[in-house]
């Protein structure tokens, strides 16, 4: 019989307090050798890259319009495009040629720099969350993967 070991790995995050005591998880990813701030979604169905960030990580020339609209972040009709980055890399996990959508984010940056804080580059959402079976603990402040 054959049995897979699962290998777990942790990644520190900070939280970020927002106003009337909301909070974001935001934790550091790599892609394409650049790091990439990223807040940690359970909500978000699709990890996304904004539109505004992506060119700091592969070339314009890339990114690739989508026909599909998508909704969430506060609307039903946001367009989108996507593109496919070399490396994507959480902690231990590396995604080879990981595709990833890219949606316009400005509305968020633009609350954060309100806020005074650090403008984030994406969401990573639930389908790298439930693929890896994460655990978010809030106590530790680590998001544990399985890989």
């Amino acid at each position: 019989m054959y049995f897979r070991c699962m290998q777990k790995s942790a990644i520190d995050f900070r939280l970020i307090k927002l106003e009337r005591n909301g909070y974001h998880p935001v934790c550091t990813v790599t892609i394409n050798h650049k790091d990439a701030i990223m807040v940690i979604d359970t909500g978000a169905s699709h990890t996304v890259l904004d539109k505004k960030q992506a060119v700091r990580f592969l070339p314009e020339s890339k990114i690739k319009l989508s026909e599909a609209k998508s909704s969430g972040l506060g609307t039903n009709d946001m367009g989108s495009a996507y593109a496919t980055f070399d490396y994507f890399i959480l902690g231990d996990l590396a995604l080879r040629r990981r595709k990833t959508i890219i949606l316009d984010l400005a509305h968020i940056n633009l609350a954060y720099a309100t806020m005074q804080l650090p403008l984030i580059d994406g969401v990573i959402g639930c389908d790298i969350l439930k693929k890896y079976k994460a655990s978010i603990n809030f106590s530790t402040k680590k998001l544990v993967i399985n890989i």
